[in-house]
Formats: structure tokens, C-alpha cells, sequence
């Protein structure tokens, strides 16, 4: 008579095993969630930088004005309580510092918008445009910021500073509150600057 050896696992064993994936699910799954939404945060706010990078040594390189400003078409410049969401042009800027595209201005690179929960507004320094010159500086005398927030909550939110040389840097979190800090190092208060 031969004697069969079962295998497997019994019902107990499974259960237990269901429970303890259920819990780590429970556990795992939020912060995942919300590291996939500040992944998302992230490349957004790199693709402005990624534009304002361009634009300054674009500026260098052939030695005229590099503007870039908002627009909901992708061919004119916006000058609308709309913030930069709606998209952005970069273009060689003939006039003297007007922030429009204008006839015989070339345009040189055109950003869509973002998803509809995103806001990114310049305070008053870049509302709705920035110019670099040949120098790689800015046209404005003041330093200035972008502020990047997802369904309007600074939580929620990047920060770009810009000083009068043109040099970008990401606003850091240096209390773990989520939300970044301007160089005084106190939080961003709000979506729109």
C-alpha cells in the first residue's frame, strides 16, 4: 500500500496569507499614490525649468532676446488672468521687451498645457512673460518665481526662483511639511503669487 504525501497549503495557511497581503496593500498603496503624484509634480515643474534653460542660452548663444510668455494657442502670447497652465511659447523677441509675439518674430518652441488640476502662476516679476537677454540675465531688475500647485494646495505645489541673472533653482522643503520654502525660508502661502 503505497502512502500519499499531500501538498499544498491548507485553508488556515491561506487565509493568513490573503490577510497579510490585504494589510500591506492597505498600508502601501497611499504612499505609493502620493509618490506617484509628486513624481508627477516634478516632471512638470523640470519641463518649465527644462523651457527656461532653453530660453537663457538660447539668449547666449545668438545673442538676442529669448521671451517666453503665456499662451492657450501656442501661436500669441496671453495676457489674461490665466496663468502659465494653459501652455507656453518661447520666441526670439525683436521688440523691446514687450512679451508678444510679433510679425517676423520667430517662434521657437511651444509647451501644451498641463492637466486641468494644475495652476502655474508667475508673481507679479513674470506674470506673463519673462525675457532673458544676451547677458543670460532677465529684463526684469527684480528676482521673481513660478509656483506650481496641484488642485490649488501649496501642499501640493513647486517652486521655481529666478534671480536677475537668469539662474533658476528649485524651491526646497526644508521642514517636511510638503511645501516649499522662498528665500526667506518660509512656506509658499499660496497657488497664486
Amino acid at each position: 500500500m503505497k502512502i500519499f504525501k499531500q501538498r499544498g497549503f491548507t485553508i488556515i495557511e491561506l487565509m493568513i496569507a490573503v490577510i497579510l497581503i490585504a494589510v500591506l496593500l492597505t498600508m502601501g498603496v497611499p504612499s505609493f499614490s502620493r509618490t506617484i503624484e509628486q513624481n508627477k509634480l516634478s516632471t512638470q515643474i523640470n519641463d518649465l525649468i527644462s523651457t527656461l534653460q532653453y530660453a537663457r542660452s538660447e539668449s547666449v548663444k545668438t545673442g538676442k532676446r529669448i521671451t517666453i510668455c503665456k499662451s492657450s494657442n501656442g501661436t500669441s502670447c496671453v495676457n489674461a488672468a490665466a496663468g502659465y497652465e494653459s501652455g507656453w511659447i518661447v520666441f526670439e523677441d525683436d521688440a523691446p521687451s514687450d512679451g508678444d509675439l510679433d510679425a517676423g518674430e520667430q517662434l521657437l518652441k511651444v509647451h501644451e498645457a498641463l492637466d486641468s488640476n494644475m495652476t502655474l502662476r508667475g508673481n507679479p516679476s513674470f506674470v506673463n512673460f519673462i525675457s532673458y537677454l544676451p547677458s543670460g540675465g532677465v529684463t526684469n531688475t527684480n528676482p521673481g518665481h513660478f509656483v506650481m500647485c496641484k488642485d490649488s494646495n501649496t501642499a501640493k505645489s513647486r517652486a521655481i526662483f529666478i534671480n536677475t541673472s537668469g539662474r533658476t533653482r528649485v524651491a526646497k522643503d526644508t521642514d517636511s511639511d510638503h511645501i516649499p520654502e522662498d528665500d526667506s525660508g518660509n512656506n509658499i502661502t499660496t497657488c497664486t503669487p
